[in-house]
């Protein structure tokens, strides 16, 4: 599938759903799908062409269900928040550790793995408003 038209498929699906969770979950659906093609560059591509507003959205929601306030060790041996650890660009750690969910931190890492600098954004974005609901 050609970037193009992952994205619009993603969008033409979206755009049939007005419920802000069933939206969430059929962007989690299209972000797994993403995830399980198993070739990093393909990956890398359909991430730099979806609507990065849509993934934030999703990434927002996984994050709010995952206990954000959660402290994590970090390398040195100091404990902070996952929130804090989202924030700082997950430096030393697997996203997976940080999240302490299995399913989407094993996504996010291979996504990461395709397209670390995107990924990493989209992380401190949704992090960022995660912390002001908190």
């Amino acid at each position: 599938m050609s970037p193009k038209v992952f994205v619009r498929a993603l969008n033409d699906t979206l755009e049939l759903v007005d419920q802000s969770d069933l939206r969430i979950s059929i962007t989690w659906d299209w972000l797994q799908a993403v995830a399980a093609i198993g070739d990093p560059v393909k990956q890398a591509e359909l991430l730099l062409e979806a609507d990065w507003n849509v993934i934030e959205d999703a990434i927002v929601d996984g994050l709010e269900k995952i206990e954000p306030a959660r402290t994590v060790k970090s390398v040195g041996g100091f404990g902070v928040s996952r929130l804090q650890a989202i924030s700082n660009g997950f430096t030393g750690l697997k996203r997976s550790a940080i999240v302490g969910d299995n399913e989407i931190g094993r996504m996010l890492n291979v996504l990461a793995d395709a397209a670390p600098d995107v990924v990493a954004e989209l992380m401190m974005r949704a992090a960022r408003r995660v912390e002001w609901m908190y």
